[in-house]
């Protein structure tokens, strides 16, 4: 969780600076912000949302909890930027530890849930031909049902 915390406190500084696309970048991983524990092994979603929690923590202990501001804003940007079945999974991936995480943990603080699965569930509405004409129609249709089927039986959410 270190190398993650330290992803999340080099984030913030360039959120505070007025890079409202960093949190975004590190949550897909893109660039340089793509955390890797060991080479060939891929975003790791769980060390940085973990750090995320927990550079908020110290940050709140200090008097300066603005961390969950930006991560917020991060989170809503990765839902407007879900165009394809690819980037929707990478959503749904971020969403789902972020749940997981507030659900097995005292909570840091916890995100707009809600309002975050509402523009996601619209944004599935709105790119589902594109999906479709994407991958076909019984990919993207079984695709869908199953993350939706997930994240209504671990966390009440639909996307359907």
């Amino acid at each position: 969780m270190e190398i993650g915390r330290r992803y999340a406190e080099i984030i913030h500084k360039q959120y505070e600076e007025g890079n409202h696309m960093a949190y975004f970048a590190l949550l897909w991983g893109i660039g340089n912000c793509k955390l890797e524990l060991k080479e060939g092994s891929g975003h790791n979603i769980a060390e940085v949302i973990d750090g995320i929690h927990e550079y908020y923590d110290s940050r709140r202990k200090a008097g300066k909890a603005a961390v969950a501001e930006g991560y917020q804003e991060g989170l809503e940007k990765c839902v407007e930027l879900s165009l394809t079945i690819e980037d929707t999974e990478t959503t749904i991936a971020i969403l789902s530890y972020e749940l997981k995480y507030e659900k097995a943990r005292p909570k840091t603080f916890k995100v707009n849930a809600d309002a975050l699965f509402e523009g996601l569930k619209q944004k599935v509405q709105e790119r589902y031909q594109a999906f479709v004409s994407e991958k076909g129609q019984a990919f993207a249709d079984t695709f869908l049902q199953d993350r939706n089927d997930f994240l209504s039986s671990h966390y009440g959410y639909r996307i359907l």
